[in-house]
């Protein structure tokens, strides 16, 4: 590499190596690759981290983004993508065991639209809920995104404990309207 600095602008580089040169000639260098891309030293969770950012018009995407219950055309779209984008079957199923491994994947990695929250609490709000429910259904949803899944058990957790805040029609209503959606 000191071959390329420029000579008249650096002055003389004095090092005090005890090695043996034994030649003074030029090392041989190795062609260069130029196939191999940044792109072959991402994983596939990043690449389609990438791709889900990078195509916000995906069927997929918009519905998640939306609150809506995704298709299984949707589904088999983005799968044929990230199929497209693993290089091999083994690091596509590593990651995507199953196909609401995908759906999970695209919820925990894009943003609920706020106005489709703002439709949801206000569908929850038309059915008799206070704003105190109304502030919790808000934070499961955002703990929905965080996650990308829910599922009943889910509501034992510590930070989603409801307390006192719904009876038991009332929490099976929101669950039912959560699990219509997502």
């Amino acid at each position: 590499l000191v071959k390329y600095i420029d000579r008249k602008d650096f002055k003389p580089i004095i090092s005090d190596f005890d090695d043996e040169i034994t030649t003074f000639t030029d090392a041989v260098e190795d062609p260069v690759d130029f196939t191999v891309t940044i792109e072959d030293f991402k994983t596939l969770e990043e690449k389609t981290i990438f791709f889900i950012h990078s195509n916000p018009e995906l069927k997929l995407v918009k519905q998640v983004q939306n609150l809506e219950k995704p298709t299984a055309d949707a589904i088999d779209e983005f799968k044929k993508e990230i199929v497209k984008i693993a290089k091999t079957a083994e690091e596509y199923n590593e990651l995507f065991k199953e196909d609401e491994d995908l759906v999970v994947f695209v919820r925990k990695n894009v943003e609920f639209i706020p106005s489709a929250v703002d439709a949801f609490l206000s569908q929850e709000k038309a059915k008799g809920f206070n704003g105190e429910q109304i502030r919790y259904i808000k934070e499961l949803l955002i703990f929905i995104s965080q996650n990308g899944d829910f599922k009943r058990k889910y509501l034992l957790r510590p930070e989603l404990i409801f307390g006192e805040l719904f009876n038991s029609m009332e929490i099976n209503s929101l669950i039912e309207d959560i699990e219509s959606r997502i």
